[in-house]
């Protein structure tokens, strides 16, 4: 049933931006613009994608009510200018089969305030970004899946505020021509690969947390990086890891502690003109800034066994 308010002289539209008709019993919507999805009958629809799949081609918002959704195909996004937004832990989607939860293919799209849950694959995505621009990721929790988020061949993503953990390989995985991204204000931790491996220029890593992931807690395998602020603990391998011919990236003022290898890694020769500065490295390995680049300016390092 459609979500109406009622006033002296009949029914409007609680939506301000859904268009109206008269119907000659009172206004209804028609082709609106926000969905609400509902699983106890009190939204427009009982599904998400049935939501994504009534709006309008515009574009719009889909409110996913409180309550555990169970789904065995996943959620395509292939509309632009979608809103996806839960009640954040209370609104949970739960993959019962193999299935990327979320693929997103339109432009200017965001999800946010939203649990997604795989079923512990290690060949499905909590959310696969592929080939489009301008997606928000924004407070959400992500577990369970191969890569909790895929960004493949994307521009100008946002991944912000959100849980990223126990998934089967990396936290965040970036591949192709993904660039101008930015990663910021997350907590990834404990999945079974890297926390985050980027290939993607010109992106920028900003005031994470990143613990207790298998291999490293950063890798990087794309030039005219910025890795800042953010706080690195107990990762497997190494705590940020500029791979074979990386060049022109930023690191600074990173914290980075206990990690298994070294703390910072510059691979080797074909690595040129990376900084690194002012960054604090300790743990068992004595704080090690491993350099064998070219042309790398380091300074202004704190590197002690403890901090």
């Amino acid at each position: 049933m459609a979500l109406q308010l009622l006033d002296e002289e009949g029914s409007f539209n609680i939506f301000s931006n859904s268009e109206e008709v008269s119907t000659g019993g009172g206004r209804e919507r028609v082709g609106q613009a926000t969905i609400v999805v509902s699983l106890d009958g009190t939204g427009d629809a009982d599904s998400i994608q049935d939501g994504i799949d009534l709006l309008p081609i515009r574009g719009g918002v889909v409110f996913v009510k409180e309550g555990i959704y169970k789904i065995d195909t996943q959620i395509n996004i292939a509309k632009n200018r979608i809103k996806i937004m839960g009640t954040g832990k209370g609104t949970k989607i739960i993959a019962t089969t193999d299935i990327s939860i979320f693929t997103i293919t339109g432009d200017d799209i965001t999800i946010t305030d939203i649990h997604i849950e795989g079923n512990g694959s290690s060949t499905s995505d909590g959310i696969l970004i592929n080939a489009n621009s301008n997606t928000t990721i924004r407070n959400c929790y992500i577990e369970e899946n191969n890569y909790g988020i895929e960004i493949d061949t994307a521009s100008n993503i946002i991944i912000t505020e959100c849980f990223i953990f126990q998934n089967d390989s990396s936290g965040i995985f970036t591949s192709g021509a993904s660039g101008n991204n930015i990663i910021s204000n997350n907590i990834i931790y404990s999945n079974g690969d890297e926390g985050i491996w980027i290939d993607g220029a010109n992106t920028i890593i900003e005031s994470n947390i990143i613990y207790s992931n298998t291999a490293s807690g950063i890798e990087v395998a794309a030039n005219s990086m910025t890795i800042t602020g953010n706080f690195l603990n107990a990762n497997g391998a190494v705590g940020i890891n500029l791979r074979g011919g990386i060049s022109y990236c930023i690191v600074s003022n990173n914290r980075i502690r206990n990690s298994t290898g070294d703390d910072i890694n510059v691979t080797n020769s074909g690595c040129t003109g990376n900084i690194i500065v002012g960054n604090q490295v300790s743990g068992t390995n004595i704080g090690i800034i491993d350099d064998n680049g070219t042309d790398t300016q380091v300074g202004h390092n704190i590197t002690r066994a403890e901090l």
